[in-house]
């Protein structure tokens, strides 16, 4: 079975936009990140639907709870990541999705440095390059 998405439910497939705008929305212009950035990218051709998005900067300050729902931790990291997807809209089949990052600094006072790549492609497909990061 492909990794898919129910076109009836999800919101982000029938309006990838707004997961650039959510994205966004949580960084661009916040006063407790000034120094993280984001961009993103979408299309449609065909009813496959294109999506990748960047986000990457420096993080100074008290970190956590936006993302674990938990505690606060005095953090200073600098980061990237990059984030697409190439999804056929009507069927909801995941043609192809890939995601890298990269991490370094210290959480909590301990030293952290990561990185990761991860790419799916249903056979037949290809991803292009990412463009950002």
């Amino acid at each position: 079975m492909n990794p898919s998405l129910n076109p009836a439910v999800n919101s982000y497939l029938l309006s990838p936009e707004s997961l650039g705008e959510d994205i966004e929305s949580n960084f661009k212009n916040n006063s407790l990140y000034p120094d993280v950035d984001c961009s993103y990218f979408t299309s449609t051709e065909n009813g496959i639907v294109f999506f990748e998005s960047w986000l990457g900067g420096k993080i100074d300050t008290q970190f956590g709870e936006l993302i674990n729902d938990g505690s606060n931790y005095p953090t200073s990291i600098e980061f990237g990541t990059s984030f697409h997807y190439k999804i056929d809209a009507s069927t909801g089949v995941t043609l192809g999705l890939g995601q890298r990052g990269w991490a370094k600094g210290t959480i909590n006072n301990t030293s952290v440095r990561a990185s990761m790549e991860i790419e799916y492609i249903l056979q037949g497909n290809e991803l292009p390059e990412y463009e950002f990061g």
